[in-house]
């Protein structure tokens, strides 16, 4: 418990004192989000700014904007799970001087990025039970 609550200090601390290291630990995190998210902006406008005209049907995506859309996605959402990566390895190294420790090798992103998706594989099974009791009371 002493280790948690000493864990939790460290990155409350860093987030309120020294803001510039956390920058700097989650710069290549934010540079992509940030590309991929610019590049979304100008290269599919369409899929993100909504169309309101008085009867007129919507017109799907071109396939080539789709496809855009769907890459720069998935990139910016490895960009967001780095983001967790640099900062917990940085919180839990407890800022090591080495740069190279602090980085992640590709199989400890690939094992994070495992995890993750386990974790969320195991939230969908366990919402299973809980949307069939909310759909029964919700028929009630």
């Amino acid at each position: 418990m002493n280790t948690a609550l000493a864990i939790l200090t460290h990155a409350l601390r860093m987030l309120i004192h020294a803001p510039s290291t956390t920058i700097r630990v989650l710069m290549p995190a934010l540079v992509l989000v940030i590309g991929c998210s610019l590049a979304i902006a100008l290269l599919t406008p369409d899929m993100i700014i909504p169309k309101q005209t008085i009867n007129a049907p919507a017109e799907p995506p071109t396939l080539q904007a789709a496809l855009f859309f769907l890459m720069f996605g998935a990139v910016g959402l490895i960009g967001y799970a780095l983001m967790a990566i640099l900062w917990h390895r940085h919180v839990l190294l407890n800022g090591s001087d080495r740069i190279e420790d602090l980085r992640p090798d590709r199989a400890i992103f690939l094992g994070y990025i495992w995890r993750a998706i386990l974790v969320g594989l195991a939230q969908m099974v366990a919402a299973i039970p809980i949307a069939i009791l909310i759909g029964i009371l919700g028929a009630l």
